[in-house]
């Protein structure tokens, strides 16, 4: 017939051998592309629970009138406030429990702190290293895209002021 002369003439057996051999194989990365795109929406928009962070977190006291950390010191770690309160010296913003501190120097392009960071009360702070947060970034879509809108909202909450 015409179709096998024009594949035996031009030398597309070979091709269509190969791609008919990697058929499976598309397939299954396929489906694993759509896994990860259905579990990626899934974790914007859903909550992020911080529990799981704990056993990668280590912690820390600090006294009232403390300084947590200075602008332009090198961000080595990010907080999460247990118990106390914080402020941001430069923008009278206030960290109260449950919430994460020093996330932006982390993923700034100089690793540096952006404003200085003062305890109003005693603070006990749970804090994890910046490989962690880089590694769990990686492996956790969930905890990627809370620290993405955090950072965000931090930044458009900065211009307001």
């Amino acid at each position: 017939t015409v179709c096998s002369y024009l594949f035996l003439q031009r030398g597309i057996w070979p091709l269509f051998i190969l791609h008919v051999a990697l058929l499976p194989l598309n397939i299954i990365r396929m489906r694993q592309m759509i896994m990860l795109v259905n579990k990626v929406h899934e974790s914007s928009t859903g909550h992020f629970a911080i529990d799981f962070l704990t056993p990668y977190m280590g912690k820390e006291y600090f006294k009232k009138g403390d300084c947590l950390f200075k602008k332009g010191d090198e961000s080595l770690k990010m907080y999460y406030v247990q118990n106390g309160s914080l402020r941001l010296d430069e923008l009278g913003i206030i960290f109260d429990k449950g919430e994460l501190i020093g996330e932006m120097g982390l993923f700034s392009s100089n690793r540096k702190r952006s404003a200085t960071v003062v305890c109003d009360t005693d603070v006990e702070l749970l804090a994890i290293s910046k490989s962690n947060v880089m590694q769990l970034y990686y492996q956790n879509p969930k905890f990627g895209f809370y620290l993405v809108q955090l950072v965000t909202d931090r930044l458009l909450e900065k211009r307001r002021y």
